[in-house]
């Protein structure tokens, strides 16, 4: 059989295209053994289980896994500037008590989510203020900020030890799905966007090198959105992209953003690569971890938020510390080196996926859930040996 002319040379020029923008991109790389991971998650519970590629399980999926996606987000930022926060599961926790117990008492929905944000972004500030001016370490600091948190989220549900949301506003925001025409908008604005930013930054030349360079930046840009119109529509047939996570995605873009395109997110990323050196080039290092501690306490409040919209209500479990060691789980998954200064949030945000996949995948077989920890420890530990790998290759200790 003969192939069409040009057919063959289109798809070594598409596979060419391809694997140079793979190259190009340090965080894709960096990314592409989570994808894998992503991929045999997938194939081995939809072949055990016949359901979980299903688009209504995906919706599910994606809707359970929004608190996790939001602290592991928050433990990105931390990781990466080479600290740990340990009570950012009990600031979730004592954020979605607030919240309850202020809407509980009448106040209204917005008023209830602005003071719990506040209050969860003081607990950072204090926090931070012992770590950066009294010099104590973020590990002694946040463990005991984890028991201040979690027993002040006891205080606040007294004398039930719960208290149920009946806002609207909150309680269908995790039954709420986003339009169709408004999604695929999103997706295709987004790809727009970036094929107008790869040609006004685009230099001019004649030299076969760079206009292989020119067309793997078009498939860089271009591949993200095709892939997320396609995961969109197939998820239609399960009601939609979950409320939520159009939420996770746009908070997890806007922290991308200031990560990598403002002068304090790189100075954050020197800080986690070498604080020393940071220091003797200028970086206002004291300032910037204060302000690390801050965003991700509020971040944890977010988490608490959509932990209260997915349950309906607060009570002594929320939150709890579980949360946050799946949360810094998804961070090391996702490429964040435990020496900072190196991965991407969205890796975080993908590797919460992943353990939400394996949990959702464990469940529907009906394992017991002391085999659905040991499985995510097992992936975790998989991940460390992985980073390890890395270290030990860019000669890092």
């Amino acid at each position: 059989m003969m192939d069409l002319p040009g057919r063959g040379a289109r798809g070594a020029t598409f596979s060419s295209s391809l694997g140079a923008a793979l190259r190009r991109s340090r965080n894709m790389r960096q990314l592409l053994p989570l994808v894998a991971a992503l991929l045999i998650t997938a194939v081995t519970f939809e072949s055990l289980s016949g359901l979980f590629l299903s688009p209504g399980n995906l919706v599910n999926l994606l809707t359970e896994t929004s608190p996790l996606a939001l602290v592991a987000v928050a433990s990105c930022i931390m990781i990466l500037m080479g600290e740990i926060d340990l009570s950012l599961g009990s600031v979730a926790g004592l954020g979605a008590a607030i919240a309850a117990s202020l809407m509980a008492s009448g106040m209204p929905w917005f008023a209830a989510i602005l003071v719990t944000l506040v209050a969860c972004g003081f607990v950072g500030m204090i926090q931070g203020a012992l770590v950066v001016v009294a010099g104590v370490r973020s590990f002694v600091v946040t463990l005991a900020g984890f028991l201040v948190c979690y027993g002040l989220q006891q205080r606040v549900l007294q004398p039930s030890g719960y208290i149920a949301v009946d806002s609207p506003i909150v309680t269908d925001l995790a039954i709420l799905r986003i339009p169709l025409w408004l999604s695929i908008g999103v997706a295709t604005t987004v790809g727009i966007l970036g094929v107008l930013a790869t040609l006004l930054t685009r230099q001019p030349s004649e030299s076969g090198a760079n206009r292989g360079n020119e067309k793997a930046r078009f498939v860089q840009v271009l591949l993200p959105p095709i892939l997320a119109v396609s995961v969109i529509l197939y998820l239609d047939a399960g009601g939609g992209v979950p409320a939520l996570t159009g939420i996770v995605l746009l908070i997890t873009g806007i922290v991308w953003y200031l990560l990598n395109k403002t002068s304090s997110g790189r100075h954050l990323y020197a800080i986690g690569g070498n604080v020393l050196a940071a220091q003797e080039c200028g970086v206002r290092v004291g300032l910037i971890r204060w302000g690390g501690f801050v965003a991700t306490s509020v971040l944890a409040g977010l988490a608490g938020l959509s932990l209260l919209a997915y349950t309906s209500g607060a009570d002594n479990t929320t939150g709890t510390g579980t949360l946050l060691l799946a949360a810094i789980g998804a961070a090391v998954v996702g490429g964040i080196s435990l020496s900072g200064g190196r991965g991407s949030v969205w890796g975080g945000l993908a590797g919460a996926l992943l353990l939400g996949g394996v949990q959702n995948g464990l469940n529907l077989l009906n394992l017991s859930s002391d085999m659905v920890y040991v499985v995510e420890g097992g992936v975790v530990v998989g991940a460390l040996l992985i980073d390890a790998a890395i270290r030990r290759g860019m000669g890092r200790p």
